[in-house]
């Protein structure tokens, strides 16, 4: 049975869940996950969408994107994005089959009231399923990216500061460390 087309395409600011098929592992070594990076960074360019937070875990992705363009969106990028991931994991473990369980959930968020939020759900999901003591210790995420400015150059961390009407400078990092960290102690 053929699978639906998904149409996402107006511009916004959208929280992507993707898992992979039968929540089977998409990401089984570090190679993978760097891989996805690549492809992630590399669509990001070809597409121009902006990304403020993200989280690879074992079995699924977590993605806060803005479709700012008119010409691209979501669903494009993340056909794209999906379609370039899959043929890599098929040829590379000789999969058969889906790699992704089916088209991605997305979800419109309020930029102005929830990116923050969002952010924060996103970058504590290691956290909550036990692969993580500390946010900051899981090499999957965003957090680690908004603690050290320009360390991979996904993020776009310019527009995450001005939400807070702060430069990205130890001030931003701070605030912003304070704010997931926060959230850590009210789950306790």
């Amino acid at each position: 049975m053929p699978r639906t087309h998904r149409d996402v395409s107006d511009p916004g600011l959208y929280h992507i869940i993707n898992r992979g098929n039968n929540r089977m592992q998409i990401f089984r070594d570090n190679d993978d996950y760097q891989h996805y990076l690549r492809l992630l960074k590399r669509y990001k360019s070809l597409f121009n969408f902006k990304l403020y937070a993200f989280c690879l875990m074992p079995n699924h992705v977590h993605l806060l994107l803005d479709t700012i363009g008119p010409h691209k969106g979501a669903s494009q990028i993340m056909h794209r994005l999906n379609l370039a991931y899959s043929s890599w994991f098929q040829l590379r473990y000789e999969w058969k089959g889906h790699v992704w369980q089916g088209p991605f959930h997305s979800l419109l968020i309020d930029k102005e009231r929830y990116l923050y939020a969002c952010a924060r759900y996103i970058e504590l999901n290691p956290y909550r399923a036990g692969l993580a003591r500390d946010p900051v210790d899981y090499p999957w995420s965003s957090f680690r990216d908004h603690l050290l400015p320009k360390s991979s150059g996904l993020l776009d961390q310019q527009e995450m500061a001005d939400y807070l009407s702060l430069g990205p400078d130890e001030k931003f990092i701070q605030v912003y460390s304070d704010l997931v960290q926060s959230s850590l102690r009210e789950q306790v």
